[in-house]
């Protein structure tokens, strides 16, 4: 298990050091999900299906 610590910038941002973003092989502009848990947070990258699901939803808001 790695351990990284990040300081929380203006507007509560962070950013992912870069075997971060290796290990999960995110890219720029690639969705992420944090699931909150009782033993804590996770972060992964969203699946396809995911990113599929709230980009629809997204553009569905617009439209109403």
């Amino acid at each position: 298990m790695k351990i990284y610590h990040v300081k929380v910038g203006k507007q509560g941002r962070i950013t992912l050091p870069i075997e971060v973003r290796r290990d999960l092989g995110l890219e720029e502009g690639d969705l992420v999900i944090f699931e909150s848990r009782p033993e804590g947070l996770i972060l992964r990258k969203a699946t396809e299906e995911e990113r599929y699901q709230i980009v629809y939803a997204s553009k569905r808001k617009e439209k109403d």
